[in-house]
């Protein structure tokens, strides 16, 4: 979980992903399906033009990711599909600035997770055992 400060919807999406991604790399996995509930963020993503974007270094340091050795898939969800993903933006709200891994998924996280294994209303990509959890947004 990452609490960046203020920056604006779009500009949080964008340092999700690149958080996300970073951390995925990092971890080793190397088929990813990066999903974003902000269509506007996808298509930036998923485009070639970046120049007239206020993000570009953002997205610019996104598509370096993007131009490993890796398989990366850009999908847009809605947002009822990313409960996971905001719990954890709201949590990481009350947390210092700054970078933070979860070593275990707080109660109230897990709760969501499992309804999400067992399909109920909502789906998201999720990496889960005994002691980590990791969300990629």
């Amino acid at each position: 979980m990452v609490n960046i400060g203020k920056t604006s919807i779009f500009g949080a999406e964008l340092w999700g992903a690149l958080q996300g991604l970073q951390l995925a790399w990092d971890m080793s996995f190397r088929q990813v399906v990066l999903e974003l509930d902000n269509k506007s963020v996808v298509e930036l993503l998923n485009g070639e033009n970046i120049s007239l974007n206020q993000h570009r270094h953002i997205v610019s340091l996104i598509r370096q990711l993007l131009q490993r050795r890796w398989f990366i898939r850009i999908v847009h969800i809605h947002r009822e599909g990313n409960r996971a993903a905001d719990w954890l933006a709201s949590y990481a709200a009350h947390h210092a600035m700054g970078s933070h891994i979860l070593e275990h998924c707080p109660s109230a996280l897990s709760t969501i997770l499992r309804e999400d294994i067992i399909g109920y209303h909502f789906l998201d990509f999720v990496s889960c055992n005994q002691t980590f959890c990791l969300l990629l947004i």
